[in-house]
């Protein structure tokens, strides 16, 4: 298999790549999660106040709350911030 410029690849060294690749994303979302920060999505990264700040962020938020497999249960630290965006309760309730 080549790779870049020409230089030979193995399967082994792809699937290394592939392997740290995910560890990398797996530790990001963690991260995210633990922070109260989406770990999903276009505006992956960012807290609900963050998104609540700016119009495009505030409509997500609205988008995302409507959406059914949005639930509170799967998504516990996300809902926590709710309460700290009174732009985002008003249009949820």
């Amino acid at each position: 298999m080549l790779g870049i410029e020409g230089h030979a690849v193995t399967a082994d060294q792809v699937m290394s790549f592939i392997d740290e690749y995910a560890e990398i994303d797996r530790k990001a979302y963690l991260k995210n999660k633990g922070d109260g920060r989406l770990s999903f999505g276009k505006h992956k990264g960012f807290s609900v106040q963050e998104l609540c700040a700016n119009p495009k962020g505030l409509s997500y938020m609205t988008w995302l709350l409507k959406q059914q497999w949005f639930e509170k249960t799967k998504y516990p630290e996300i809902f926590e911030q709710i309460d700290l965006c009174p732009q985002l309760q008003k249009n949820w309730q």
